[in-house]
């Protein structure tokens, strides 16, 4: 599941760079042999590629940053933000923050994660995000929007254990 996931963020982040010309030339990842069934993961990737290049051709997606990873100083927050772009969304173009995911539920957890990412230091100014919700059977999609100026009070509470987690660990030596 683990590699799957792994290797299907890669495989549609890295094909969406070398649209763009960030990357010369993209093949999809090797199937790897502990994976136990090549003809799955090879499956797995087609159905994820077709896909999230739907997506890019309805929405108008175009990148600002891939796979960026960023911080707060403020909120003491990491954060490696799959995808910053340009959309069209409701008929209008706008910056999204846009985290992909390759589960078969979202989770509340997701949508926090995408609004602790719109408070690092490199992606601030950015209200709305988009949680890409992908099969990884057949590769159907769907689009979850999250309002990134709402929910802070959780943002806050995970800054707050960031914080606690970096004091204790400092006192461990």
């Amino acid at each position: 599941h683990a590699a799957e996931g792994s290797a299907w963020h890669s495989c549609v982040l890295d094909w969406l760079a070398a649209q763009h010309k960030w990357l010369p030339s993209v093949e999809p990842p090797a199937w790897p042999v502990e994976h136990g069934d090549e003809r799955r993961w090879n499956n797995v990737m087609h159905a994820a590629l077709v896909g999230f290049q739907e997506f890019v051709e309805q929405y108008e997606v175009v990148p600002i940053a891939i796979e960026s990873e960023g911080f707060s100083v403020a909120h003491g927050l990491v954060g490696h933000v799959d995808l910053l772009a340009e959309v069209t969304w409701r008929k209008r173009r706008t910056s999204m923050l846009i985290d992909l995911k390759f589960v078969t539920a979202l989770m509340s957890s997701h949508f926090l994660q995408l609004r602790c990412y719109s408070r690092l230091d490199n992606i601030k100014g950015v209200s709305r995000g988009l949680l890409y919700h992908a099969n990884r059977n057949t590769g159907e999609w769907k689009l979850k929007e999250v309002d990134l100026t709402t929910g802070l009070e959780d943002v806050a509470a995970v800054a707050n254990a960031a914080r606690l987690y970096a004091w204790a660990e400092g006192k461990r030596g």
